[in-house]
């Protein structure tokens, strides 16, 4: 599951044909659903993978559009440290409120953990799964996932680090649930924050 899911996330970033991105990934979930019927309803895992990968591909172009428009007077930001940060936030909109609901938590230093863990999961996903499915016909290659593992504890040092900082968690109990109400308004402009720039644009 993750690892289709984490295919279709990337795939949301490149992929020009949205139609066939989003077709792609309702085809994923009813097929998951097919060899579970109660993922969608039960499975944490994949309701937070599934709207990550939702607002990655729903998000990313705004918060681009939009830090071009706050940093453009000031600075100028690298595309690579740009793409990171808004690839970041996109992907946690949507999963915010679904960890509030079931931890009562907000992790504070989400953004940081993100930004130092995401630049080496496309490594995993591209090229690890891809010898994964091979070693399991060839197992003489599985020597090749070695230099895998390094980066796998890197991963778990960084979260366990970030964890182990102060004030890592925000504990949020007795929200009320209406406050979901101008959060999803919020997130309706942002999304339609991109036509209104890509309009002026074009007057421009």
């Amino acid at each position: 599951r993750a690892a289709i899911l984490a295919t279709l996330m990337l795939l949301a970033k490149t992929a020009r044909r949205r139609g066939h991105f989003w077709r792609s990934l309702l085809m994923t979930a009813f097929l998951m659903s097919l060899l579970n019927p109660l993922t969608i309803a039960y499975d944490l895992g994949f309701q937070l993978s599934f709207l990550a990968v939702v607002g990655l591909a729903l998000f990313t172009r705004p918060l681009t559009l939009y830090l071009d428009l706050l940093t453009s007077r000031i600075w100028t930001l690298p595309s690579w440290l740009k793409e990171l940060l808004c690839s970041t936030i996109a992907a946690s909109i949507l999963t915010f409120p679904l960890t509030v609901w079931h931890f009562g938590t907000v992790t504070i230093y989400a953004l940081l953990a993100n930004s130092l863990v995401g630049p080496v999961i496309p490594i995993i996903t591209i090229i690890g799964f891809p010898i994964i499915l091979f070693s399991l016909v060839f197992p003489g290659i599985s020597w090749l996932l070695q230099p895998f593992e390094l980066i796998l504890r890197y991963i778990v040092f960084i979260t366990s680090w970030i964890a182990h900082l102060p004030y890592a968690d925000l504990t949020i109990k007795g929200i009320a649930y209406w406050w979901l109400i101008p959060y999803a308004l919020a997130l309706v402009a942002l999304y339609r924050f991109q036509f209104n720039n890509l309009f002026l644009k074009d007057r421009q």
